[in-house]
């Protein structure tokens, strides 16, 4: 049971780096819903939707790759080389065809400000991608929590700077702090934000540059190693675009089918399901490395089984606490600008994560196996889902719609792999627990709803409720022993 202590022990630190760079980055949404109207807020949400879009064809699905090569080459170095050499070129090659775009499309575009900026930070990010994933496949989360941490406070800093110092400057001391108008301009608006992220991103490059660079062999790097690796890497190519397009197709068809204004507040109180995707991102991080570096052991199987237990547990016990405390939650962005009319789909967005985090467990089989193929399948289903019930029921419902495309997409796409792996690769995951907790912790949340119970007493009465049930069930019913 060592790997499975193990496991928590690298969820720990990731989530440490998770809860920082995320509860740091959360508190920017705040500071922009309160500097730009929601309009200008949507346009910000539709430019980092088009970067998934990039980040996933420049890294041509090499993370994964490396973590299932490094485990099965004999050649360690060819592996390291070859993914690093696959990355760099990638990189550049969508930095040159990025410019391509640039150049065809007309400046008056409400985009076209933006979209050098983009390109480069997804450059940066791209190079970035093999040393991130070496420290998680050597299990050095300390490091790799500690990079991203800076990355973040970094970025944030810049944004204070650049939306909060310099214009204040500007306005009670302009001629004290001339060197401000080199820096700064106000007609930039929101391209700060860019601007920020793509110095943290420099900075970030420029900590695993010796990394990099210790990487890198020209002479291990193997032709016949890239066509294995793009094989298996490729379908994960088109899973990723396909991931994508469920996670912001919302946003690009919301400003379609409605105005900016809309899509601002959607992506804002989208924002507010951090506590839930934090969580689910460092399980995300720890999961693919343990699965690939332990699949062969004893008691995998048994130690991957209780991994979903925990997870779905815990994302259940953050479902509710978010759920029940959305009303003083969305005071967090501020009174302007209509934002608290969106609050409602809180709810739904935190529990159409809690099934992203499930599938996430659960599709690690197709990696396994060699089946990457069925990823694709699976992504591309979820992607049609939510393309279509975001086209059919926008119109009628509103960004409503969009949330509850995203819930019917994920929960889809874990119930399909959660059947396919039973025939891939049987994992015995606890069904009768969990399908309780769900029942148990949705009981809960509706009874709490219908009695408009909106007071902090009564949440705290709430949860109080669901962590004895949830000890009473562990302890009494299932009789788990202390030791498992």
């Amino acid at each position: 049971m060592k790997s499975f202590y193990s496991f928590f022990s690298q969820t720990f630190f990731y989530g440490i780096s998770s809860v920082l760079a995320r509860v740091l980055n959360f508190f920017l949404v705040p500071l922009y819903t309160n500097i730009f109207p929601a309009d200008q807020y949507g346009l910000v949400t539709v430019m980092y939707s088009s970067i998934v879009f990039i980040f996933i064809i420049s890294s041509l699905g090499m993370e994964s790759a490396f973590f299932r090569f490094i485990n099965k080459e004999q050649n360690k170095k060819e592996v390291y080389s070859t993914v690093g050499w696959l990355l760099i070129f990638s990189s550049f090659l969508i930095l040159v065809l990025g410019q391509l775009f640039i150049f065809s499309i007309e400046p008056t575009s409400q985009y076209f400000p933006y979209l050098t900026w983009i390109f480069l930070i997804v450059f940066l990010d791209t190079l970035c991608v093999l040393p991130f994933a070496k420290l998680r496949q050597e299990e050095k989360a300390k490091k790799f929590a500690l990079i991203k941490t800076i990355n973040i406070i970094l970025n944030i800093s810049f944004n204070i700077f650049f939306l909060v110092i310099c214009p204040y400057l500007l306005e009670h001391e302009p001629l004290r702090y001339e060197w401000v108008n080199v820096l700064f301009n106000k007609e930039v608006g929101i391209g700060y934000i860019f601007i920020s992220n793509l110095l943290a991103s420099g900075a970030t490059f420029l900590l695993l540059l010796p990394s990099i660079y210790n990487l890198l062999s020209w002479k291990n790097f193997s032709i016949s190693l890239v066509s294995k690796m793009l094989r298996y890497s490729s379908p994960l190519i088109f899973a990723g675009l396909a991931y994508a397009t469920n996670e912001v197709a919302d946003k690009i068809i919301l400003s379609l089918l409605l105005d900016n204004k809309e899509v601002g507040i959607y992506g804002a109180c989208y924002k507010l399901s951090i506590f839930m995707i934090l969580f689910i991102q460092a399980y995300r991080y720890t999961v693919e490395p343990y699965y690939f570096n332990n699949s062969t052991k004893k008691d995998f199987k048994k130690s991957y089984s209780k991994i979903m237990t925990y997870f779905v547990l815990t994302s259940l016990f953050i479902f509710l606490i978010v759920s029940i405390n959305k009303d003083y939650i969305i005071l967090l962005l501020g009174k302007q600008y209509g934002y608290r009319e969106g609050v409602e789909i809180i709810p739904i967005i935190l529990m159409s994560h809690l099934f992203l985090g499930m599938y996430y467990i659960l599709a690690m089989w197709y990696k396994l196996t060699d089946k990457t193929k069925f990823g694709a399948y699976i992504s591309v289903m979820g992607a049609v889902i939510t393309i279509v019930l975001n086209f059919l029921l926008i119109p009628r419902i509103g960004y409503f719609g969009s949330a509850w495309a995203t819930f019917f997409c994920y929960f889809f796409m874990a119930l399909v792999s959660f059947i396919m792996s039973n025939k891939y690769y049987f994992i015995p995951y606890e069904k009768k627990k969990i399908v309780i907790y769900f029942i148990f912790s949705l009981a809960i949340y509706i009874a709490g709803n219908f009695l408009n119970m909106n007071h902090w007493i009564y949440n705290i009465v709430i949860i109080t409720i669901y962590v004895s049930f949830i000890l009473f069930l562990e302890k009494l019913i299932f009789k788990i022993k202390p030791n498992n």
